[in-house]
């Protein structure tokens, strides 16, 4: 991804209008964001923004591409705060399948897996005793 490419994005998902030429306010607006990025590239990754992006999207918020910057740290917050919910929703279904003998094996599968392999298995899990 490139900042015209996160202008666009901007311009999708929270309705952020270029004024005047299109193309002569994205490359405005990219070099804005291109100089924030530089500010702090550790906290300002192109995943970071788009997280932060979705973010507003869901809240049904418009900002700017540069506006979005503010909510960088907010987003990363609440996307720790999710996995932690994960891994404790994983470990109460391996307690529950462990209680029952593990019939299926799901305990020794949730063992084994790692990272976004154990959230696929969690909605395996739910899809299963559906």
């Amino acid at each position: 991804m490139n900042a015209v490419q996160f202008c666009e994005l901007v311009e999708r998902r929270l309705g952020w209008e270029a004024k005047g030429v299109r193309w002569r306010a994205l490359k405005v607006e990219a070099g804005k964001v291109n100089h924030k990025i530089a500010t702090d590239p550790t906290r300002y990754t192109w995943d970071n923004l788009v997280l932060a992006v979705e973010l507003l999207a869901r809240e049904k918020q418009s900002r700017t591409p540069t506006g979005v910057f503010a909510h960088v740290d907010r987003a990363l917050d609440l996307a720790l705060d999710r996995e932690v919910d994960y891994e404790a929703e994983i470990r109460e279904v391996m307690r529950y399948e462990t209680l029952r003998g593990d019939p299926a094996g799901w305990a020794v599968r949730f063992a084994r897996a790692e990272g976004a392999y154990r959230r696929l298995l969690l909605n395996q899990w739910r899809e299963s005793v559906k």
